[in-house]
Order: C-alpha cells, then structure tokens, then sequence
C-alpha cells in the first residue's frame, strides 16, 4: 500500500475516533457520564436501564476497537500484531464490561473512582496509547538484534 495513502486512512481513522468522542452523547446511552461529571463521591448511582447500558458499552468498545486494529494494522502493517491486538483488546473488553457491571450491582461509593476509570478505558481508545508505543518499542528492539 503506498506510504501516503497510509497516512491518509489513519487520519481517517484518529479523526472516526474523535467523531465518536464529539458525538458521544448522541449517539450512546450513557447515563453514567452524567453521574461522573458531578460530585460523585458518596453518592448511590442513579437507576438506569442496566441492559441498554451494557448494550451501548459493548457497541462503543467494539467501534473503537475496530477503529484502533485498522490504525494499528495501517501503522505496522503485520498480521501477527495485529492478532495480538485483537486479542488483548478482546481480554481487556470481557473483563472490563464484567468489571463495570460488578461495580454497578455493588453500587458501593468506594468503587466509583474504579468504575469510573474501567469504564474510561472501554469507551476511550486508551488502549492504542499503550499498544502502539508498546510494539514501536518491539520493533526496534528486533530490528536492533
């Protein structure tokens, strides 16, 4: 693929990343959001329809992630990190939406800065920060031996 056309996709790809954090509230149910602007420290979460929740939660992870593997596989263009990607967002996704919703049936205000932060990393693409610098540090470190 030539090298422009590259760059131009991942673009495509960080600019689809900030549309969906613009475009948030539109266009997902997320009522902790809300929640979390506020004080929240000592406070009971608010009802909420815990399954449309859970639904949008998984939707928005799978379209960052999807995002995340094109801009991961367009910068290395290697299938095998690709494949580790993958799977460590699919680990990290499982345990992530199991965890917030642990933390939402416990509805303890000790665990909201927990629950705050995990869910941060499911709907952000805070993952890529980490992997990409990860497997630029791989690659050289191979290319150095």
């Amino acid at each position: 693929m030539n090298k422009w056309l590259r760059y131009i996709l991942i673009v495509v790809l960080i600019g689809a990343l900030m549309a969906i954090r613009l475009f948030e509230y539109p266009l997902f149910y997320d009522p902790l959001a809300e929640f979390f602007r506020g004080y929240f420290k000592g406070f009971q979460i608010p009802a909420f329809n815990i399954p449309k929740f859970t639904l949008f939660l998984v939707i928005r992870f799978l379209v960052n992630t999807a995002l995340s593997l094109g801009i991961i596989y367009l910068l290395f263009q290697k299938k095998s990190h690709l494949i580790f990607s993958g799977i460590l967002y699919g680990f990290i996704g499982v345990i992530g939406v199991i965890a917030v919703l642990i933390f939402i049936q416990i509805n303890n205000p000790e665990y909201h800065m927990l629950m705050f932060y995990t869910r941060r990393v499911l709907i952000q693409p805070l993952l890529l920060f980490i992997i990409v610098p990860a497997l630029f540090f791989q690659e050289r470190t191979t290319k150095a031996k």
